[in-house]
């Protein structure tokens, strides 16, 4: 094999600098996506720690409301003596508020696992005062009566109000067969 010459030599320090900076280019971009990646990953799992953090800091909470529902558990659901019981009840506290009832329908019962959801769709007219104080004592522990949708419109200039709401009661199944 013969020997380089100098402008030979030179090209070929030239031509190995620049596959060396080529090569170094790919590592250096890749090397930066995956650190790129690893931060964003780990930035995701310090989010998430804060999070299992804050569940773990709970459970004593959760625990706590365990025990209450074991203790307090929902009224058992008899079917549609149950829900007319539910409709009764519901009328009778409005009564009690002197909420007028423009209309009302008791909705087919949905179950859930063990547990039943009876659905009264309400439109009432009253002040606003006496829906505030009639939704507040029916939302009370053990009741396992709440508000899913609420539709609330200002009726002239006073403070009477057209409420359009879905009141929902859980019941739990006991020897009672699924309808739906």
């Amino acid at each position: 094999m013969r020997r380089l010459s100098p402008s030979e030599t030179r090209l070929l320090v030239i031509f190995g600098c620049v596959v060396a900076l080529i090569v170094n280019l790919f590592v250096l971009r890749w090397y930066v996506g995956a650190r790129n990646a690893a931060l964003a990953r780990l930035s995701d799992l310090r989010a998430m720690g804060v999070e299992y953090r804050s569940v773990v800091a709970e459970r004593p909470i959760w625990e706590a409301r365990q025990r209450w529902m074991e203790g307090n558990p929902p009224q058992a659901y008899a079917g549609w003596q149950t829900e007319s019981a539910f409709a009764e009840e519901i009328q009778k506290s409005l009564q009690k508020e002197g909420i007028t009832i423009d209309s009302q329908s008791l909705r087919e019962s949905r179950h859930e696992g063990d547990l039943v959801r009876m659905e009264l769709e309400l439109s009432l007219k009253a002040d606003l005062e006496h829906i505030v104080r009639w939704l507040y004592s029916i939302q009370q522990p053990g009741r396992y009566i709440v508000i899913e949708e609420m539709n609330l419109k200002c009726l002239d200039k006073g403070d009477t109000m057209i409420v359009r709401l879905r009141v929902t009661k859980i019941g739990k199944m006991e020897g009672v067969a699924k309808s739906s």
